[in-house]
C-alpha cells in the first residue's frame, strides 16, 4: 500500500487537518521539477489549495530552494500543533494529579480519566512518526526525480532536529506513573482490575501456541516481540502497572525507568554448531553457548547457558571480557562499583557465588579456548525495567534494536547493521503460582499491541539466520520467517521506539552530508 493511502488510514480524527500534506506535496514535486509540465494546467495548479503550489514552475527559483522552503513551513506547523498537544497532556495530567492527591475524584474514576491521557500520548506519537514518515517518503522522491547530490539525507537531519521530534514523553510517562502510583495506595482495586479504556483490540494473527502462561509458571523467563511503532502503548501501560526497578533495599519510587543504551554480542563456533543445535530439526542436544552484554561503563555481564552444567551470569570487567574473548583467559574481579553493575544487570541478578562464577568463567573459557567460540553477531538496544507493584514481575523492555555481523573484536562496531523492526519484552516471574488476576496487565498489553510470544526466540539466531544461515545453507528457525514477513508486511508503516532516537540516528548519520548550493542557500 502506499504512503499517502496509509496516510489516509491512519490519520487519528484528533490530529485531521494537522497532518503533512502529502499528496499536495507530491503535486508540488511535480510542478518544480518539470515532470508535470504536459500535464497539468495553470488552473489545475491554482486550484490546488496549499500555498506552495500556486505559483507553478518558476525558472528563477531552484526546485531544491522551492523544496527546502515548503518542507520547513511544514515542519513549523505540525511542530507547532505537535508542541500544542503536550502542552494541553501534560496540564491534564497535572490537574488530575491534584485531583487525586486532594481525593476530589472517586479512583476508579481517576483511572478511567488516566487511561484516557494515556490513549492521548500514543496517539501523539503516533502522529509524530507518521509526519516522520511523511517528509522521508517526500524526500526519497524528490531524490528519485533529480539528478545531482540527494537532498534527503541532510533535510532528514532537520527533521530529527525539530520540535516535534524532541517531544519529552518520559516527563509525561512519570506523571502517568506517579498518578497510577498513588491511585494503587489509594485503591489497589482501582488499577489492578481496571479495563482499559478506550483504543481498538489487535487483530493481526500472534506467532506463539499460548504457552506463556505455563512459560512464567514454570520459573522461566517469556519472551514476547512488539511492532516498534506499538512501543509507546507498551511504555504507557506498563506505566499504568509497574514502576522502574530500584536498587535492591531502596523503596519504589513510582518513577519511570531511565532508558540505558546497552550492546551484546553472541558467541558460536565458525561454523555455527551452538545456533544449528537449537533448531527443532536437530535431534543432538543443545550446545553451551554464551554471549557478553556491556555499555559505556566498566562492568560486563557474562552470560552462559551449559543445559547440561548450568547457567549464570557473572560480572567481568570490561579488559577481562575482551581477554576472555581473544585468548579464552580471564580471571575474577574483586570487585565492581555498584552502580556499574547494576546499570548492566539481567532480570536476575549476577551469581555472585564464587565458586558457582568460577565454574561459569571455567565453562566459557572452554568454549573459547577449546572449541573454537568466536564473536559472531552483535545487537545493541536501549533498554529499560520495571517491576510490578506486588513484586512477582520483573520486565525488561529493548527498544531500538539493532543487529549487525560481529567485526572488529568484542567492542567492534559489527558490519551491516540493521534494524529489527520489533521491540524485545522479557518477563518473568518470582512466584510460581499465579492467578490470573495477577497477570492482567499482560493481558491488556496482547489486547492492546501485536505482541508475539515466540518460544526460542534470542537475538543470536535472528542474527545468524539473517546473516549467514540462507547463504550457507542452514535451515533457519520456524518463527524466522513469521517475523520476517510480518517486517514486509508493515514496511511501510510509520515505524519508530518510544524515545524516537532512531529517527534521530537514522537522519544523523548522514547530516554531515553537505547539501547542493541552492539547497544551502535557501536553508540560510
Amino acid at each position: 500500500m502506499k504512503f499517502g493511502k496509509q496516510l489516509e488510514n491512519l490519520v487519528h480524527p484528533r490530529y485531521r487537518g494537522h497532518y503533512i500534506q502529502y499528496k499536495e506535496l507530491k503535486k508540488a514535486l511535480k510542478v518544480w521539477t518539470g515532470m508535470d509540465k504536459e500535464q497539468s494546467t495553470v488552473q489545475e495548479v491554482t486550484h490546488w489549495a496549499s500555498s506552495f503550489l500556486r505559483l507553478g514552475p518558476n525558472p528563477e527559483v531552484s526546485p531544491e530552494m522551492r523544496l527546502n522552503e515548503s518542507l520547513r513551513h511544514e515542519m513549523e506547523r505540525i511542530s507547532k500543533f505537535a508542541e500544542l498537544e503536550e502542552t494541553t497532556i501534560r496540564s491534564q495530567l497535572k490537574a488530575l494529579q491534584e485531583e487525586v492527591k486532594a481525593s476530589r475524584t472517586a479512583p476508579a474514576d481517576a483511572m478511567k480519566r488516566l487511561e484516557e491521557l494515556g490513549d492521548q500520548i500514543v496517539q501523539l506519537k503516533s502522529y509524530t512518526q507518521l509526519n516522520f514518515s511523511g517528509f522521508r517518503k517526500i524526500l526519497k522522491k524528490y531524490d528519485k526525480c533529480c539528478s545531482g547530490a540527494r537532498v534527503s539525507p541532510w533535510f532528514m537531519a532537520e527533521v530529527a532536529r525539530a520540535p516535534f521530534m524532541k517531544i519529552n514523553y518520559d516527563s509525561l510517562l512519570q506523571l502517568v506513573n506517579a498518578i497510577a502510583s498513588a491511585l494503587a495506595s489509594k485503591s489497589p482495586s482501582a488499577t489492578g482490575g481496571a479495563a482499559v479504556a478506550s483504543g481498538e483490540m489487535s487483530t493481526r494473527p500472534r506467532l506463539g501456541s499460548g504457552t506463556w502462561e505455563s512459560t512464567l509458571k514454570g520459573g522461566k523467563e517469556a519472551v514476547f516481540l512488539v511492532d516498534a511503532k506499538d512501543t509507546m502503548q507498551v511504555r504507557v501501560l506498563l506505566a499504568l502497572y509497574f514502576y522502574g526497578r530500584q536498587q535492591k533495599g531502596a523503596a519504589p519510587s513510582g518513577a519511570v525507568p531511565e532508558s540505558i543504551p546497552t550492546s551484546c554480542c553472541y558467541f558460536d563456533t565458525p561454523d555455527y554448531q551452538v545456533y544449528q543445535s537449537t533448531l527443532p530439526s536437530t535431534t543432538s542436544a543443545t550446545l553451551p553457548s554464551m554471549q557478553i552484554r556491556y555499555n559505556a561503563g566498566e562492568a560486563v555481564m557474562l552470560s552462559v547457558d551449559a543445559p547440561l552444567e548450568g547457567g549464570t551470569e557473572i560480572l567481568l570487567t570490561r579488559a577481562e571480557a575482551a581477554n576472555l574473548a581473544s585468548t579464552g583467559t580471564a580471571s575474577l574481579p574483586r570487585s565492581i562499583p555498584a552502580v556499574a553493575a547494576r546499570s548492566i544487570e539481567g532480570l536476575r541478578p549476577p551469581n555472585t557465588n564464587v565458586a558457582q562464577a568460577q565454574g561459569c568463567l571455567k565453562i566459557a573459557q572452554r568454549l573459547v579456548k577449546q572449541e573454537g567460540h568466536v564473536p559472531i553477531v552483535q545487537a545493541s538496544f536501549a533498554r529499560q525495567f520495571y517491576q510490578d507493584r506486588s513484586g512477582s514481575f520483573q520486565v525488561s523492555l529493548d527498544e531500538e534494536v539493532r543487529m549487525s555481523k560481529a567485526a572488529g573484536g568484542l567492542f567492534g562496531k559489527g558490519q551491516s547493521p540493521e534494524w529489527v523492526p520489533q521491540a524485545i519484552i522479557t518477563v518473568s516471574s518470582s512466584s510460581p503460582v499465579m492467578s490470573s488476576d495477577g497477570m492482567e496487565w499482560l493481558q491488556h498489553l496482547q489486547e492492546r499491541t501485536n505482541l508475539l510470544h515466540v518460544s526460542g526466540f534470542s537475538l543470536a539466531a535472528l542474527g545468524i539466520a539473517h546473516f549467514y544461515a540462507k547463504d550457507r545453507g542452514f535451515p533457519q528457525p520456524i518463527w524466522y520467517h513469521n517475523i520476517m514477513k510480518e517486517a514486509e508486511d508493515y514496511s511501510d508503516v510509520p515505524e519508530g521506539p518510544g524515545s524516537g532516537t532512531r529517527a534521530t540516528s537514522e537522519a544523523g548519520s548522514q547530516e554531515d552530508k553537505a547539501p547542493s548550493s541552492s539547497a544551502a542557500a535557501a536553508a540560510a
